[in-house]
């Protein structure tokens, strides 16, 4: 949980420490160390690109961020779809943060939701939220090695942590730059069925183009999470090896729950959706949607 904790770059990289912050992003290496990144702070420029009616939401967040962050793992030159390249928790724990920095580590953010009443009329709700979480970390000794209490348990002190709940990526990433498909693609048998199953970790780019497939209002269910990732099963044949698409629909019960679990194991994630309680007047399809509270403009917006 160390990796947390935000450090700042020595002087000979940039010469004002004081706008620039080096963080940890939901990805590891190959030697299980967090891939950093390097960011600045939130200009008029981004709150522009978030305000602007004329982008649409899924591209506002790569664009604002191409200004702010100065470093990614090895790439220097970040760009609009180098970003868009990223996996999505990378990309949203790279706006958490700048928003972090941008507000001088905030305990809370406040953001307004705006939704139509029973009469058709326009009105708004004041919402807060906690911009940290509590984390259980070990107590070592003076040799780095855990301490036991008297009920044979490892001792924790309770540690708060900046920003919100979030969880690894298992899949190593040693460079955005030179990250190929093949890279990110998982390999796993299904204990039912006993199929091998074959499918790939989306980046933050494809996820909105198949996002712009969907009808407007949809809600993203196991389907939709099984179609973004592309099953395929091999089909070993007397003379080959393919791969044909899984038609997840014939699927015993079980099966799909392990995929589901496999996908949620390997994939990290950045747990920044709420469900807001709106007024009992709101018109029906407003209530019980999460917000993802960095698609916000007030998150880039003060």
């Amino acid at each position: 949980m160390l990796g947390l904790f935000c450090l700042y770059l020595p002087l000979n990289i940039y010469t004002n420490m004081s706008t620039f912050r080096t963080v940890n992003l939901l990805t590891k290496n190959a030697e299980g160390e967090y891939n950093t990144a390097d960011i600045s702070f939130i200009t008029g420029k981004e709150q522009e690109i978030i305000s602007d009616p004329s982008i649409l939401i899924s591209d506002k967040l790569p664009r604002a961020l191409v200004g702010v962050v100065k470093r990614v793992g090895d790439c220097r030159v970040i760009t609009e779809q180098f970003l868009k390249g990223m996996f999505s928790g990378d990309l949203r724990r790279l706006a958490e943060q700048v928003h972090l920095f941008t507000m001088d580590d905030p305990e809370t953010f406040t953001f307004t939701i705006p939704y139509s009443n029973a009469g058709g009329l326009l009105d708004k709700l004041d919402c807060s939220i906690d911009m940290f979480h509590k984390v259980d970390e070990p107590v070592m000794d003076e040799n780095d090695n855990p301490v036991i209490g008297l009920d044979g348990n490892e001792k924790v002190n309770e540690v708060i942590v900046r920003g919100f709940k979030f969880s690894d990526y298992t899949i190593p990433v040693s460079s955005y730059l030179s990250m190929t498909a093949e890279d990110r693609t998982i390999e796993l048998t299904l204990p039912i069925s006993e199929k091998v199953v074959v499918y790939t970790v989306p980046t933050y780019g494809e996820e909105v183009i198949f996002g712009k497939g969907l009808k407007k209002g949809s809600r993203i269910n196991s389907s939709l999470r099984f179609a973004l990732r592309n099953l395929r099963y091999r089909l070993e044949t007397a003379s080959d090896n393919i791969l044909v698409k899984l038609d997840t629909s014939t699927l015993h019960a079980k099966d799909l729950k392990y995929l589901a679990e496999v996908i949620e194991k390997t994939e990290g994630d950045l747990y920044s959706a709420v469900i807001v309680e709106l007024p009992k007047d709101a018109t029906e399809e407003v209530k019980n949607f999460p917000i993802d509270v960095i698609s916000l403009p007030d998150f880039f917006c003060l």
